[in-house]
């Protein structure tokens, strides 16, 4: 955990639904305990960022706010179109001209039809905060976590700056998009995350994601397992449980909970033979109403979970 932690820009993945966003800010809380700066950049919608940070209002879509609780933890949520202006910004240097350029529809338009080109602006955005945003001679952030796409999309994404490398002309947009392959490719400076539920798809996903990386010369840091249930449910407490009313309620829902956490760790152990990725493992929480507190002390202990 520590080694993945001192890396400089963390891609976090995984099928819709898998907990992301909350495994995201569970990583920059830890990075943060160890005394990181550490910037957690969203790309889809965060509200569920900002209610596992304790905000009370929406997440800027440009400059990045620090975290109440956690003051060495800033967030921010990446917007392409937001980001495509930055960048426009960035090649012209005189503000008010690129926002004319904007202003332009048909020139917008045209931008925004560029295949590829809003992924490379959210991507881009992240890869800036990770290598080019500096304060005082030093980056302002330690660290930066991206909490990416879905997986299918999030590869695509990954994609681009690789396309962009191999056809652009030299210029701005090549010298960054290169930078950008540089850094991720490079796994002393970065790594990807898979977050993925302990169900039978994850063998599929987690090989696919990690040949596809492979392919892009990329480095899967860490396969988190989300949502694991603890063993602690025995054949012997069962049996010690009668049929009947009121108890008898209880004993099957007990008997479903340990069957789940039974196939839960038949299908890691499957995946453990064809996939040589580091591991850890988050508890399954039973409540929907996770806030900084609650999500911030899961600790490493491999008996419930880390």
């Amino acid at each position: 955990m520590d080694e993945l932690l001192c890396k400089r820009f963390l891609l976090v993945t995984g099928k819709g639904g898998v907990g992301k966003s909350t495994v995201s800010w569970w990583l920059a809380v830890q990075a943060a305990a160890r005394g990181k700066r550490v910037l957690l950049a969203n790309v889809r919608d965060g509200r569920q960022l900002a209610r596992l940070s304790g905000l009370k209002q929406p997440l800027p879509r440009t400059t990045p706010v620090h975290v109440p609780a956690y003051p060495r933890v800033s967030v921010v949520e990446v917007h392409a179109h937001e980001a495509l202006i930055e960048y426009v910004s960035m090649v012209i240097k005189v503000p008010f001209v690129s926002r004319m350029v904007f202003d332009n529809k048909v020139f917008s338009g045209f931008l925004r039809s560029v295949p590829g080109l809003d992924a490379w602006a959210i991507l881009g955005k992240a890869y800036f905060h990770a290598h080019r945003d500096i304060q005082g001679g030093q980056p302002r952030y330690d660290l930066v976590i991206f909490d990416a796409p879905a997986t299918g999309h999030c590869l695509e994404m990954l994609a681009v700056p690789q396309v962009i490398e191999r056809v652009a002309p030299p210029g701005l947009l090549r010298r960054e998009a290169t930078e950008a392959c540089a850094l991720l490719r490079d796994d002393t400076r970065a790594a990807v995350v898979l977050v993925t539920l302990a169900e039978h798809f994850a063998q599929t996903e987690s090989e696919e994601l990690e040949q596809a990386l492979k392919r892009l010369g990329m480095h899967l840091g860490l396969r988190l397992w989300n949502q694991i249930l603890p063993p602690d449910v025995s054949e012997a407490m069962l049996a010690a449980l009668p049929d009947a009313p009121p108890l008898g309620a209880l004993k099957r829902r007990l008997a479903l909970y340990r069957e789940r956490g039974i196939q839960q760790r038949l299908c890691q152990d499957q995946l453990r033979t064809r996939a040589s990725a580091p591991e850890l493992e988050l508890p399954w929480l039973s409540t929907e109403a996770l806030g900084p507190f609650l999500v911030a002390p899961l600790d490493e202990d491999p008996t419930r979970g880390a």
